[in-house]
C-alpha cells in the first residue's frame, strides 16, 4: 500500500466534524492528521504535524476558512485546501478560490464525490462540485467580455484545450482525448497561462470564464 494522504479537518460543528473523521478513517489510503474547530487551531497543529490537505469549513470562530486559506497559502504553499461548506454564493466561492483553495465542495455532496475531490486535490488538480462550478460560471458570465473585443488571442488548439481544462480534464485525459502527447498539452497549458497572466488552475478557470473564452 502506498503512502497515505494526511488530512486535517477544520469545522466548528463537532458532530459533523466527527462524522467526517469517522468516514475517512474507513478509507485505507487516508490518515487523519488532526481534527479541530478553528483556523488558528489548524495553524498551531501544523507547527508539529505534517499534512497534505486541510479540509475546512468557511464559517468558524477564531479565524474563519477564508483567512485560514490565505495563511496556508502563504505559510504552507504545498498544503492543498479543500473547502467543505454549506455556503454556495458566488462571492464566497470566488473569495476562497482567489485566496488559494484548490477545491470547493458543498456539504450535501455524496461520499463518492467527496473522496474524488480529496484525491484530485491531493494530485495537484482543482476540484469544484457541479453546483459550485455552475454558480461560478453564471456569476462570471454576467461580467465577461465578448470574445470579439477580447485583446487576448488564443489559437484554435489552445481554446480547445482551455475548454477541457475548464471541464476539469487532467493533462493526461486531454492528451488522450485529443490524440496528442502529454508534453504538447503541458506546453499549450503553459502558453495559455502566460497569455492569461495566471499562475495556477484556479486562476486559469476564473480568467477564462471572465474573458468569455470558455462557456459551460
Amino acid at each position: 500500500m502506498g503512502e497515505k494522504i494526511k488530512i486535517v479537518i477544520a469545522d466548528d460543528h463537532t458532530m459533523f466534524r466527527e462524522g467526517v473523521v469517522a468516514m475517512l478513517k474507513e478509507i485505507n489510503n487516508i490518515s487523519i492528521a488532526g481534527s479541530v474547530s478553528s483556523g488558528d487551531e489548524v495553524l498551531a497543529l501544523l507547527e508539529n504535524q505534517e499534512t497534505d490537505i486541510v479540509i475546512t469549513d468557511l464559517t468558524m470562530d477564531n479565524m474563519d476558512g477564508l483567512e485560514l486559506t490565505k495563511q496556508l497559502n502563504m505559510q504552507y504553499p504545498n498544503i492543498q485546501v479543500l473547502v467543505l461548506t454549506m455556503h454556495n454564493d458566488s462571492v464566497n466561492i470566488k473569495d476562497l478560490l482567489e485566496a488559494g483553495a484548490s477545491g470547493y465542495l458543498l456539504k450535501n455532496a455524496k461520499k463518492q464525490e467527496f473522496l474524488e475531490a480529496i484525491h484530485q486535490v491531493y494530485l495537484g488538480e482543482n476540484y469544484f462540485s457541479e453546483g459550485v462550478k455552475n454558480i461560478l460560471i453564471n456569476s462570471m458570465t454576467k461580467k465577461k467580455k465578448s470574445s470579439e473585443n477580447n485583446p487576448i488571442k488564443l489559437t484554435k488548439r489552445e481554446t480547445e484545450i482551455l475548454s477541457l481544462i475548464a471541464q476539469e480534464f487532467t493533462n493526461l485525459a486531454i492528451s488522450e482525448k485529443l490524440f496528442i502527447s502529454l508534453y504538447t498539452v503541458e506546453t499549450h497549458r503553459r502558453n495559455i497561462m502566460k497569455k492569461l497572466n495566471v499562475h495556477n488552475g484556479v486562476g486559469l478557470l476564473r480568467q477564462a470564464i471572465q474573458l468569455g473564452l470558455v462557456t459551460e
